[in-house]
């Protein structure tokens, strides 16, 4: 019996936020933390807390100053036990649950048949990571170099499954005093229902009781897993409310709201749509209508929008011909970029039905035509707007390159580099 005797909440907090810390920028005040990314966007990246029921207004505070410079809503996660009334009463809104679990019961790897090891491949490891939570592999960049960080970090294990050839899961395993937490616990779409992350939790369970460690994890209610990690006798130590507050834009045009006769549709629900009930009037912008010229009405009419609840941010579905978008990035990005990404991506749409290879890997991301292409015509429209080039060029900043690398992407872009 693996027990929470012992496990104390600010422990169970540190594991998390030492985990993350690897991916995201940490910054600490008194009982209270910000993550930030600039390569990955995402609520979950960008996130304050405190470690105890007090100070939740002055974090408030410093996440909102922090995240509204950059363009983003301020997150903020609180305690379920401490209350958040305060919060709630300043604009906040309750947005998701996050719960914190332990390992109750021996995890049964029955039937599965899979065998677990650490990992051997960075590279496919990274792929199947992306895959299980982001559905492509446009962030690999970012994620290959934390990936081959942590195989060398102390206290860290990264496992994966096989079937066949193939990664079919893939899971880490992240050691604090006592303690054993599970984090990136994903199966590439393809082989879910086939007992994959079953094995990976199974295996986790045994190396936490060889070393004596509770082995513990956080899941989203929004992810919808309480139910599996219960059949496998997880049991619920303590939770967190996951609350938002849009960012309020300064009005010194620093950003831009997007008008221009168009309207995003921030609130819809997963699932398909046609792409003019969530991106409304895209098809009266000049820089749409230079894609498609007399054919605009008829692709836009014919082209479905698919809303996912993945982190990622908007691609398209080379196999089904349709964009793909994460509700929460439509839920908390910047309208401006969105408007921008959803142009960028009408790109790819046209030169897909042109019969041209998107993901051509003889190309880097920042050197590949078609990439070129699609970011020339967002630099164009953003230019239209009236962005200036320093705006223009944080729009397309990617941290996961170097300064070098970056100055050439600009240049591609038609971008000034001295900025």
């Amino acid at each position: 019996m693996n027990s929470s005797k012992g496990l104390d909440r600010r422990s169970l907090e540190l594991n998390e936020l030492l985990w993350w810390s690897r991916w995201a920028t940490l910054r600490r005040r008194g009982d209270g933390y910000l993550l930030s990314s600039d390569e990955l966007r995402e609520s979950f990246f960008n996130r304050a807390q405190s470690l105890t029921c007090h100070g939740l207004a002055g974090i408030a505070s410093w996440a909102e100053r922090h995240f509204t410079s950059r363009g983003m809503s301020s997150t903020i996660l609180a305690f379920e036990s401490c209350g958040a009334d305060s919060l709630l009463a300043s604009g906040y809104r309750k947005v998701d649950e996050m719960t914190v679990l332990h390992s109750a019961e021996v995890i049964a790897d029955v039937g599965t048949h899979h065998d677990v090891t650490s990992l051997s491949d960075p590279q496919a490891w990274t792929r199947a990571y992306l895959s299980s939570f982001y559905g492509d592999e446009k962030l690999a960049a970012v994620v290959l170099p934390k990936v081959t960080s942590l195989m060398e970090s102390k206290g860290v294990t990264l496992l994966e499954t096989r079937i066949g050839k193939e990664i079919a899961g893939v899971s880490a395993l992240f050691r604090t005093k006592g303690i054993a937490g599970v984090y990136c616990l994903g199966t590439s779409p393809k082989f879910r229902r086939r007992g994959v992350a079953t094995a990976l939790l199974a295996r986790a369970r045994k190396i936490a009781d060889a070393e004596g460690r509770a082995l513990v994890l956080q899941t989203l209610a929004s992810d919808r897993a309480m139910k599996f990690y219960r059949a496998r006798g997880f049991a619920k130590v303590h939770s967190k409310v996951v609350l938002e507050k849009k960012a309020q834009m300064p009005s010194d045009g620093t950003f831009h709201s997007v008008g221009y006769g168009v309207k995003i549709d921030r609130k819809a629900k997963l699932g398909k749509h046609a792409f003019k009930s969530v991106f409304e009037g895209f098809e009266r912008v000049d820089a749409v209508r230079r894609l498609f010229g007399k054919r605009t009405d008829h692709v836009l009419d014919k082209l479905p929008v698919e809303v996912i609840r993945r982190r990622g941010y908007m691609r398209i579905n080379d196999g089904m011909g349709s964009i793909v978008v994460s509700s929460n990035y439509l839920k908390t990005g910047r309208e401006i970029d969105i408007y921008l990404d959803v142009i960028h991506e009408l790109v790819h749409i046209r030169q897909h039905t042109e019969g041209k290879e998107l993901w051509d890997r003889t190309y880097e991301y920042i050197d590949r035509p078609t990439e070129i292409e699609a970011y020339r015509v967002a630099v164009k429209e953003a230019r239209r707007l009236g962005m200036e080039e320093r705006e223009v060029a944080e729009y397309l900043k990617v941290e996961w390159i170097s300064d070098e690398a970056f100055e050439r992407f600009l240049k591609n872009c038609g971008v000034k580099a001295n900025i």
